[in-house]
């Protein structure tokens, strides 16, 4: 009987594959499962907005109780235990999902950003975008000033490259 458990464990194991098994955090984990649900993936958690962008509380909760069943370990970064998952089966991906975290993980390689700030600057974007019906980028950049006051200087780099690799994903629109 495959249940919540084992489907969940197969997203976490598709996800670290999706991110090349390196997260860099809980911020990067909570937006790597965002991008996984938005491009189609049968991710079951609902994500709101919090401080830092979009946010799942049952995520986390269930990202602790595999963390410490032993299935993950996190000690600032999250580390992804092979001999744990060796008889989980990854989830079926279409290759809009592919595509988009190849792009991510590759621009963040090759412009040496800092992925942290890049990923929170992405869905922050795309959640205003989409869930707050704010149709442009510029209005979308003053929004989350309003919301993200004291991060602003760390997201603004980010708010162009942004913006275009959510276009060029058909995540937004103008």
């Amino acid at each position: 009987m495959y249940d919540f458990m084992d489907h969940f464990l197969s997203s976490v194991k598709t996800v670290f594959e999706l991110r090349d098994f390196k997260i860099a955090g809980k911020l990067d984990m909570q937006k790597s499962f965002y991008f996984a649900k938005e491009l189609g993936l049968p991710i079951y958690f609902k994500f709101r907005w919090g401080k830092l962008g979009p946010f799942s509380n049952e995520l986390s909760y269930a990202l602790s109780v595999i963390t410490n069943k032993g299935f993950i370990s996190y000690n600032g970064n999250y580390e992804y235990e092979e001999k744990n998952f060796r008889h989980v089966k990854y989830l079926e991906l279409n290759k809009n999902v592919n595509k988009f975290f190849n792009e991510l993980n590759d621009y963040a390689e090759k412009n040496s950003v800092d992925e942290i700030f890049f990923i929170e600057t992405l869905a922050s974007m795309h959640f205003l975008h989409k869930y707050s019906n704010i149709p442009s980028k510029e209005g979308v950049i003053s929004k989350l000033g309003e919301l993200k006051t004291d991060r602003v200087s760390m997201l603004s780099p980010y708010y162009d490259s942004s913006w275009k690799l959510l276009q060029k994903h058909g995540m937004v629109y103008s």
